[in-house]
């Protein structure tokens, strides 16, 4: 496999993500001359598709990664600023914000998480606040509302999963997505 984020802008920057099989990472190029600001390894990220998610915490922009490990960059110079365990290999979907929460999913079946973007270090056991063990999708991504989390799954399967973590409805439409 080989690169499949598209990259994003972040003020005068453009974030790429560039996970592959070997030597990971991601990179800001200023936007007019396309020189390289910063690049940070990532490693063990092989097979993470995900395109990089720019949100504004308390004032100040991150730029958030969904992978087997959720990373959240600071786009000012790429220092790690948290990162969140618990998603499965292979992640395609991009992490999704509302409500002063990130979302990331894993897929085949596997897990959703609900973070809290306004700490710092490893946030894995203080900033989770929700957590599903299945129902992500492979490639689809979810939709962040103020509800909840609109969780498609490759089988046709949508589900509305609350704030609390808890399925408030579930309907199949028909084919694979």
């Amino acid at each position: 496999y080989n690169i499949a984020s598209s990259p994003v802008l972040c003020g005068d920057r453009i974030i790429q993500c560039c996970d592959q099989e070997k030597e990971s990472f991601i990179a800001a190029l200023d936007k007019t001359t396309g020189d390289v600001s910063w690049r940070v390894s990532r490693p063990g990220m092989a097979s993470q598709f995900a395109t990089p998610l720019v949100i504004t915490v308390d004032g100040k922009p991150q730029i958030v990664v969904n992978g087997q490990t959720v990373i959240a960059y600071d786009p000012a110079d790429g220092r790690e600023i948290w990162t969140c365990r618990g998603m499965r290999p292979n992640v395609t979907p991009s992490a999704v914000a509302a409500d002063d929460r990130v979302y990331a999913v894993s897929g085949r079946n596997g897990p959703a998480l609900a973070i809290d973007p306004r700490g710092a270090g490893d946030v894995t056991e203080t900033h989770v606040r929700m957590q599903v063990s299945s129902g992500g999708p492979y490639v689809p991504s979810p939709l962040a509302l103020a509800a909840g989390l609109l969780l498609p799954g490759d089988d046709g399967r949508i589900q509305l999963i609350g704030v609390d973590g808890n399925v408030r409805c579930s309907l199949r439409i028909p084919g694979h997505y």
